[in-house]
């Protein structure tokens, strides 16, 4: 009983409390139509506010005035020429009636079951032309889901997308007779949905099918109407995309799921959906689970269409309008305030190394987060991981431009050894979109961005003796101690010389492929091999550096240590000034590194 109560109110809602009160002296036939309107209500012929679109008709027009037409007289009265307003209307009617007959889901002829009426008979509609709203919030037309009565502006409003009056009328006339044949399929049907619940979470499916109409009926009238309410700026796909399709029981958002029918219908890859099995593949399928609409259109492509699932339609429809495959329905590259958007703006103040941002994501909608950074900061490159997913969920990197967006590829879990390096480039950001291909069940995905601070550069500096021993310390000078380190991104390149000079003895090292990385923080590590040198003792003139250098045969060679590690920091003031500091370890292997030699020397370079 609340059902059949719920379905009473919403067609009682459904009617213009201003077009009850209406007086309509008029009435315009056509053959399966009757029109009820007010000739001084609606654009005049004469005041050229409406232009037809169809061929005026030689007899429609009289000299002098054009309001007036003269096919006889009636008691003596002047007969009102029926306003161009009102012709199209019937024509666009009864066109759109003819369409949707030979689609199937529309009938203009019954049975009377009486006796001696046992033929065919026309189904008659009533159309109401009355006023709907005031500038300010006028719409073109409403439809009684009981009576099948239709209402339609008696001067329908435009817009900057469509501002000729005739096309909008066009487009209403269809959406509203489309509705009309919505309730004969979906009153009583909603009537036998279990509960409440059932019967208002699935309204929206009328306001979801009525869009499609003006392109069945006319396929070359562009701009669509679906298309149209997905791009719109103040409430088009990206203030909803957010959010499940069908989670959208009010208007505007209604209209926008019409987005989705249409991609199905007319641009997804392979076999195209058929509108009149999308119609009536509701009250046909497995309503009784979860949504009756969106589980019978699981069904339907699935059997129809050789897919894999709604969920998995809905995802290549996201991927497809994120990447502006067609540009009358896509996902606009404006993101400030859109909700399935967040960004992450690169500050010189918010230098965190890592951040993660966690998307939790319904079934059938997207999230995404926008990267960037400010001119100011001056880092070249970061790192993007999916550290965890749940779910059903693909997270995808994009790299954008003004122009448009361009899948990178997806990206796996950063456990399996999956990350992304992003160099910042002039003009292009990133953004990561994460895409929910679930019917019915929430997805998340957790995303971490990896700053990289300007490390770049050239460093100079020097290496020092570290030991401990007094007495060993003062017997020692450096004559030589030259280090220059080279950082680009996160790889880093080293060469030195190092010699220490003792009174009769001595170390000469020289870093060959020294090669290593630095991370976020400024952790450095670098790690190669090393040519050292022992000098002999008590040789004569043998213990400066230049006679070493110059004649290998003054001392004998010694491999030890034959690698030595650069542990170390790189720091980044206020001023841009870089400074690295750390300790040298000595050791026999690339991973041979024993804890006596783990401080051996210490160093010092900075950025040029």
């Amino acid at each position: 009983m609340k059902t059949i109560c719920f379905i009473i109110v919403i067609a009682l809602l459904s009617i213009s409390w201003k077009s009850m009160g209406y007086s309509y002296p008029n009435t315009h036939k056509t053959t399966h139509f009757v029109i009820h309107y007010n000739v001084d209500s609606v654009p005049a012929r004469k005041d050229k506010t409406y232009i037809p679109i169809h061929q005026i008709e030689p007899g429609d027009v009289v000299a002098g005035d054009p309001d007036w037409v003269f096919d006889k007289e009636v008691f003596g009265k002047k007969i009102r020429a029926v306003p161009y307003y009102i012709v199209d209307m019937g024509l666009f009617l009864e066109e759109a009636l003819t369409a949707f007959v030979g689609m199937n889901i529309a009938s203009v002829e019954e049975t009377v079951s009486r006796p001696n009426y046992d033929k065919e008979v026309a189904i008659i509609r009533h159309v109401y032309v009355c006023p709907l709203g005031d500038a300010q919030n006028a719409t073109e037309g409403e439809t009684n889901s009981i009576t099948g009565s239709i209402f339609i502006h008696q001067n329908v409003p435009t817009s900057a997308e469509l501002p000729d009056k005739a096309h909008v009328l066009r487009k209403t006339c269809a959406h509203e007779l489309l509705h009309n044949l919505t309730s004969y399929y979906y009153s009583g049907f909603m009537v036998k949905l279990g509960s409440y619940t059932n019967a208002t979470s699935n309204a929206w499916w009328w306001e979801s099918l009525a869009p499609q109409a003006d392109r069945l009926v006319w396929p070359s009238d562009t701009p669509y109407e679906a298309e149209l309410f997905a791009m719109d700026n103040q409430t088009g796909i990206q203030h909803v995309i957010h959010d499940s399709w069908d989670v959208c029981n009010k208007a505007p958002n209604w209209y926008i799921s019409s987005a989705f029918l249409s991609y199905l219908q007319y641009y997804r890859t392979g076999t195209k959906a058929s509108f009149p099995e999308i119609f009536k593949s509701p009250v046909k399928g497995a309503w009784n689970l979860l949504s009756y609409v969106r589980t019978s259109l699981d069904d339907y492509v699935k059997t129809s269409l050789g897919s894999t699932g709604l969920g998995r339609e809905y995802y290549d429809y996201m991927l497809w309008m994120y990447e502006q495959k067609y540009a009358g329905l896509n996902l606009k590259m404006e993101t400030a305030g859109i909700p399935y958007i967040q960004t992450y703006e690169m500050k010189k103040v918010n230098i965190e190394a890592r951040k993660s941002f966690k998307m939790d994501v319904p079934y059938m909608a997207m999230r995404a987060l926008k990267i960037f950074k400010q001119a100011v900061v001056k880092e070249k490159m970061y790192t993007i991981k999916n550290l965890s997913r749940e779910g059903e969920c693909a997270v995808l990197v994009f790299e954008c431009t003004a122009k448009g967006r361009k899948l990178l590829r997806e990206l796996d879990l950063y456990s399996k050894k999956d990350s992304m390096n992003i160099l910042h480039e002039t003009g292009k950001w990133i953004e990561v979109g994460v895409l929910s291909y679930s019917t019915h069940n929430a997805s998340s995905a957790t995303v971490e961005i990896t700053r990289y601070p300007d490390f770049d550069g050239i460093y100079d500096g020097k290496v020092e003796f570290s030991g401990t021993n007094p007495k060993l310390d003062a017997m020692y000078t450096i004559t030589l101690s030259t280090l220059k380190l080279e950082i680009k991104g996160t790889e880093v390149t080293c060469d030195f010389e190092f010699h220490k000079h003792y009174k009769k003895d001595g170390f000469y090292a020289k870093g060959v492929q020294m090669k290593g990385k630095v991370n976020p923080d400024g952790v450095l590590e670098i790690i190669g091999p090393v040519k050292g040198f022992s000098y002999p003792k008590g040789c004569v003139n043998c213990c400066d550096f230049p006679a070493v250098l110059d004649n290998p045969k003054c001392f004998k060679m010694s491999h030890n240590p034959y690698y030595w590690k650069f542990d170390g920091k790189v720091v980044v003031d206020d001023q841009g000034k870089a400074t690295c500091k750390g300790f040298i370890a000595a050791g026999v292997g690339p991973a041979k590194f024993p804890k006596g030699g783990e401080r051996l020397y210490a160093f010092t370079v900075e950025r040029k």
